[in-house]
């Protein structure tokens, strides 16, 4: 199943798992979504995102992740 599909009626679905779930019903402050790899992080994230920037307006907004 792709993370997201679109509905014969135009519809956009999001097909998350658990975890991704739990971030995205956050009301939370601060979001930290920690997990493995291929858990679904880095496609996860933008929508994310981008629904917490419509819903609070223009600000400043971090994705942090950690490299090496």
């Amino acid at each position: 199943m792709d993370l997201i599909e679109v509905t014969p009626d135009g519809q956009m679905r999001l097909n998350f798992h658990g975890g991704q779930w739990q971030a995205w019903k956050s009301q939370k402050r601060f979001i930290a979504v920690l997990a493995g790899t291929q858990s679904g992080k880095t496609s996860f994230g933008p929508l994310w995102l981008y629904r917490e920037i419509q819903r609070c307006g223009p600000g400043d907004y971090l994705g942090v992740t950690p490299t090496f």
